[in-house]
């Protein structure tokens, strides 16, 4: 579904300095939107490019999200941070 809707930019961090998806793959990204989007999966069956568009760029700007991927966080801290953020956004929603 994501790959088909936002093609190479799937799972790449979006860039708030250059206001576009910017790197390569980001374990992050993906550890942030799976969660949410299985869980709530009907909700987002008939989604459009710009909307699945939109929640990634919410996603990587909000401020739990930057908190839990901020250079030195371990790894496990860092999961259970997105995992949350993902439940609580996409439930939100």
């Amino acid at each position: 579904m994501l790959t088909n809707l936002l093609g190479q930019k799937a799972f790449i961090k979006y860039s708030e300095d250059k206001l576009d998806f910017d790197g390569k793959f980001s374990l992050q990204v993906f550890e942030t939107l799976l969660p949410g989007l299985v869980s709530n999966f009907e909700k987002f069956a008939n989604i459009t490019t710009e909307e699945l568009k939109q929640i990634v760029i919410d996603l990587c700007t909000h401020a739990k999200f930057k908190k839990a991927t901020k250079r030195g966080q371990k790894a496990l801290v860092r999961f259970k941070l997105l995992t949350e953020l993902s439940y609580e956004f996409f439930d939100g929603m």
